[in-house]
């Protein structure tokens, strides 16, 4: 559309500047998170052009006093304000230059409203932005998008509806309320298939859900929502959703405890992390790389990465929690209690806060551990029932099971330990514990039952590579490097007899990107050509 328009004679663009202006601001919303870095350049650079069309039949206009309409002139300066704004609005957003981002949303607060709901949907974004990534106090925007949603509701506006209800997916996130979350993915895509929106329009909605589906434990419908994310993103290169898709994944495989598929899941997220070259992405990343690095008993490269974290107490970096969180749960692998307590209470207000309960409840988590190990039990009984006053309606278990032994061990004593009445501390959940507990021996039980299955089964995995190993297959060389999902992927495709172009047709890639992943399995397998390397995958038990 934007090619069509920058072909119209300069005649009809003064006459329609409007619509000009209409195209860039689409072009931009389109490709402002939904494509590859080198497309969104491109985007930006084929909007500059249209807002440069425009000053010039602007300038034309000026000079022609009689031609001139003040209220059409001043509309279309003041819509080119937004859209210079919001061309420039991602870079701080991105690199975590909250100042600069702070600077751009007062900006936007100081510009004259729009009439129309598309044009308001700019500052209303600069404003979720810097509340729910910037701030990370995304539950309190809640009541203003609400009203938003019964304005854009009655306005008929399809973008704002869409965009409307993705921030209110992503904010009730933020609230730690499973049901409300649940609820309100249910209702965006319900209203995305009632306009027949495109799939990528659903990827927030569907990891809304996973993240639901984790919380409750049912990591095989996690599972599949993830696979149907990372699909469409694929699809569309949406590398956002990648990204967040990914890290999601290696959450469940990890919980299920495939290592290996939580390794490759991981591996994945941190390529796509670092092409989006967000900080906020990084840092949440190397969260769940200490996460794998506990589940594999590497303590060295968990202290060796501790050892050079760097967060200062006079300015807070609210996407930083997650590491502060990172260093709490290597005090507690290694059994550093009172240091766990010590950094929980150093960093507690920023942690602490209602804006975003679900950075709050991770804390409290963390915090009731650290206490009832380090001794403090009165405090840890207190932490307990403030914890399960948020978890227990909203039916949280693998925030619990995801601690580990400490928190069965807590959990234990808190049930117990008699209550002091001295201290008056409430009372605690009795059956919210009972069940919490039998979810730690049901996930014992299967671990256990995995551990004792044959080898082929795909959640044992028996370093080096490959998983999948039988006794009658060999074993894979020490220097055998493990193949990526992708890679998998296309091997098994191979070994259907696919040529290149199927595959990237069944796996929606280029085929340059299976010529290139064809070449590295070669290398891995150390083969010559498919047929050998068919061959020994099959020698490895890799298919």
């Amino acid at each position: 559309m934007s090619r069509w328009v920058m072909e119209l004679p300069h005649a009809v663009i003064c006459e329609h500047a409007q619509l000009v202006l209409t195209s860039a601001l689409y072009l931009l919303n389109a490709n402002y998170f939904f494509n590859a870095i080198t497309q969104r350049v491109g985007a930006y650079k084929e909007a500059e052009k249209l807002m440069k069309r425009v000053e010039i039949a602007l300038r034309q206009q000026g000079e022609d006093a009689q031609s001139s309409n003040s209220t059409e002139i001043r509309l279309l300066k003041q819509r080119l304000r937004l859209l210079r704004v919001w061309s420039r609005a991602l870079e701080p957003l991105m690199s975590g230059d909250n100042e600069e981002f702070h600077l751009i949303y007062q900006q936007m607060q100081n510009l004259e409203r729009d009439d129309e709901v598309a044009w308001q949907m700019i500052p209303l974004y600069i404003t979720f932005m810097f509340h729910y990534l910037c701030q990370q106090e995304g539950a309190l925007l809640i009541p203003q998008l609400q009203d938003t949603w019964q304005r854009v509701s009655q306005a008929e506006d399809h973008f704002a509806m869409i965009e409307v209800r993705r921030w209110l997916t992503l904010a009730s996130l933020c609230t730690g309320r499973l049901h409300l979350v649940h609820q309100e993915c249910l209702a965006s895509l319900a209203l995305l298939e009632q306009i027949e929106g495109y799939a990528i329009l659903a990827g927030d909605h569907y990891m809304g859900l996973a993240h639901v589906l984790y919380q409750w434990n049912q990591l095989e419908e996690a599972r599949n929502i993830l696979q149907r994310v990372i699909h469409d993103a694929t699809y569309w290169e949406h590398i956002y959703h990648l990204a967040w898709g990914y890290r999601s994944l290696m959450q469940v495989e990890l919980a299920e405890g495939d290592l290996l598929a939580a390794q490759q899941a991981l591996q994945e997220a941190e390529r796509l992390a670092q092409q989006t070259k967000s900080v906020f992405h990084q840092s949440w990343i190397m969260g769940f790389r200490v996460q794998w690095w506990l589940a594999m008993g590497y303590l060295a490269e968990a202290n060796e990465w501790a050892a050079h974290v760097t967060l200062r107490q006079d300015i807070w970096e609210p996407h930083r929690a997650n590491e502060v969180l990172a260093l709490v749960h290597i005090s507690l692998a290694q059994q550093h209690y009172s240091q766990a307590v010590e950094m929980l209470e150093r960093w507690q207000t920023h942690l602490d806060r209602p804006g975003n309960n679900l950075i709050t409840i991770s804390f409290l988590s963390l915090y009731m551990v650290a206490l009832q190990q380090a001794g403090k039990r009165g405090q840890a009984r207190a932490t307990a029932a403030r914890l399960f006053a948020l978890t227990e309606p909203e039916g949280y278990l693998r925030l619990y099971l995801d601690i580990g032994q400490p928190m069965k061990q807590t959990l234990q004593s808190l049930l117990t330990t008699s209550q002091d009445n001295t201290e008056r501390l409430p009372a605690l959940s009795r059956t919210y514990i009972l069940r919490l507990l039998s979810a730690f021996e049901q996930e014992e039980q299967l671990r256990r039952v995995r551990a004792d299955v044959a080898p082929g089964d795909k959640h044992v995995v028996s370093p080096p590579f490959p998983q999948h190993c039988s006794g009658s297959t060999s074993v894979a060389p020490a220097w055998f490097k493990p193949l990526t999902l992708q890679e998998q992927r296309v091997l098994r495709l191979l070994a259907e007899g696919a040529s290149n172009q199927q595959i990237a047709t069944q796996l929606v890639i280029q085929l340059v990107t299976v010529k290139k992943h064809v070449t590295n399995l070669l290398s891995k397998l150390g083969a010559v050509n498919r047929t050998q390397a068919l061959v020994r995958a099959r020698e490895y038990d890799l298919l």
